[in-house]
């Protein structure tokens, strides 16, 4: 945006007010490589999530559009599996990481929603995921939220936990148990995390 005087000049016209292109727009995961760093993030883990296997969830926004949003390589991206390294937890790579998982459709189309949840969470759980992780709201309540639909239509369905980036975060740093809910979830994720000896 710095250089196109265009596109510029349509976020001046929205704001109403002058904008000169010069503010860089930072999600949580750049600062944690680009400013943080992932080594040096590894160094506070108190609490390493060894044991633990996590299916990196990316979704359809966070990387594309790929032009705007320059965080990773939208085909293969890594920003995710690094952190899950430093957190200390296996990484699962799994085909439908960078899937839509029907985002605002679910809205006016539940079934879309299920199905597109339903692709991811088996691709995840076929790898041997214990759990999901992601960085996008929706993603987390359309994946978790779809389940009950799931396994009510599904005999012998296994649910999977689905949980925000920042939750596994706090856990790691010494936060304790606590910055891990059953009441935030649809899906409990005490269970799984309980039996890799990470809460208590």
């Amino acid at each position: 945006m710095k250089t196109d005087e265009e596109r510029k000049g349509k976020v001046t016209s929205f704001l109403e007010e002058d904008y000169d292109g010069n503010l860089d727009v930072l999600h949580y995961l750049e600062v944690l490589r680009d400013k943080v760093g992932f080594e040096e993030l590894s160094k506070k883990v108190e609490r390493p999530l060894t044991g633990l296997k996590i299916a990196p969830y990316y979704g359809c926004l966070l990387l594309r559009p790929a032009a705007e949003m320059q965080m990773d390589n939208p085909d293969d991206p890594s920003i995710f599996e690094e952190l899950i390294k430093a957190l200390g937890a296996e990484v699962v790579d799994f085909p439908m990481k960078s899937e839509c998982c029907g985002a605002f459709q679910v809205v006016n189309s539940e079934t879309m929603a299920t199905r597109c949840s339903k692709e991811i969470i088996a691709s995840a759980s076929s790898r041997g995921a214990d759990v999901i992780v992601t960085a996008c709201p929706l993603c987390q309540f359309n994946i978790e939220d779809r389940q009950k639909e799931i396994g009510e239509a599904e005999t012998g369905f296994k649910t999977l936990p689905v949980l925000y980036f920042t939750e596994l975060m706090a856990l790691a740093l010494g936060c304790g148990d606590e910055s891990i809910s059953s009441k935030k979830h649809y899906i409990d994720p005490r269970p799984v995390l309980t039996e890799r000896g990470l809460v208590g």
